[in-house]
């Protein structure tokens, strides 16, 4: 007598009469639709760390070659770019085998969303933040503080690091600046254009200590030579040393170097300076137009090496911004005090 309990039990592990389970059908119609393995497996819901074996291990399997097969014979059906070598051991066939429907229908639970779908429109605290980065400065932490009030700087600054990297930020930022540059007709050239006028101008051309004649150079005539009479050399006062003064050029009639090194005037209690933009780092800047600080270390090109030594050595050779030095003096040595 049979007993009851000999029908056999459903696992879950298959979905239909023909053994396949629901990730090989998965896969199978995955496959079909684009002929990747990884992809497909990926599709199907294996790991994506695992994904390429499971592909790979898939493709070799009876049942899902056959679910291939039977989809490339269906009605409309294309069989994939990569074709498959035929199964050692022929599957048993399908009675009730799913019908494209079926796989089209199980696709589309875990299809990928379509890349070349519209991104999504930036929210109002994303558009917040990249406004007040590009304003401050490209500060990425002080902007997301700005556009989420009540944020710590730590996490403000793996935030702001991790929103600059997705693909929408990247996209508003490259039109952004491309839109400013072309609004304000600034250009790469034009930008090296300015740092190396700063680097080329002179200082002397803005201000300069000069040396002129003291109040007994040139004996009588010293009134009669103006205020910036070179010193006497037999003068037995200063011994043709003069006075030093500092002298500052009337900045209406600057060279476009010197006016591009000019950066105003401070007047304070202790008088004017003559303020100047840093030369070092407009060469700094000029080093990174010219990729010469790049992570992959480009910069030890000998080409590039070359053309930047040829560079330094034309500024030393013009003498622009140089100081001449006089050699360091003897210290001078102070008698021994005698006692008496």
């Amino acid at each position: 007598m049979a007993s009851r309990n000999n029908k056999p039990k459903h696992t879950g592990a298959s979905n239909g009469d023909d053994g396949l389970t629901l990730k090989k059908r998965l896969f199978a119609a995955a496959y079909h639709a684009a002929p990747n393995a990884t992809q497909a497996a990926i599709r199907a819901g294996y790991s994506a760390k695992t994904a390429q074996q499971a592909g790979s291990r898939l493709l070799k399997d009876a049942g899902v070659q056959a679910e291939l097969a039977r989809l490339a014979a269906a009605p409309g059906g294309k069989a994939p770019a990569s074709a498959m070598p035929a199964p050692t051991t022929a599957p048993a066939p399908a009675p009730a085998a799913p019908t494209s429907t079926t796989s089209a229908q199980l696709m589309a639970r875990t299809a990928a969303p379509d890349r070349e779908q519209p991104e999504k429109p930036l929210t109002v605290p994303e558009l917040a933040f990249l406004t007040e980065y590009m304003r401050n400065g490209n500060n990425g932490m002080a902007a997301w503080m700005f556009s989420h009030p009540g944020s710590q700087p730590k996490s403000a600054a793996v935030n702001a690091y991790q929103a600059l990297k997705r693909p929408r930020m990247v996209v508003w930022l490259a039109t952004e600046r491309a839109r400013l540059a072309l609004h304000h007709q600034i250009s790469r050239d034009g930008v090296m254009a300015e740092f190396l006028a700063i680097v080329r101008a002179d200082p002397n051309e803005l201000m300069q200590m000069r040396a002129v004649a003291c109040g007994k150079c040139w004996g009588d005539e010293r009134e009669t030579l103006g205020r910036w009479a070179e010193p006497d050399p037999e003068c037995s006062d200063c011994m043709g040393e003069g006075n030093s003064v500092p002298w500052f050029s009337d900045t209406r009639k600057l060279s476009p170097e010197a006016r591009a090194l000019f950066a105003g005037v401070k007047i304070s209690k202790d008088g004017a300076t003559i303020l100047t933009h840093d030369k070092m780092a407009a060469l700094v800047n000029i080093g990174k137009i010219l990729g010469a600080y790049e992570k992959d270390n480009k910069q030890k090109a000998p080409e590039l090496t070359e053309a930047l030594a040829q560079f330094i050595g034309q500024l030393h050779g013009e003498g622009a911004g140089r100081l001449q030095f006089t050699g360091p003096r003897a210290p001078a040595v102070t008698p021994p005090k005698v006692q008496h």
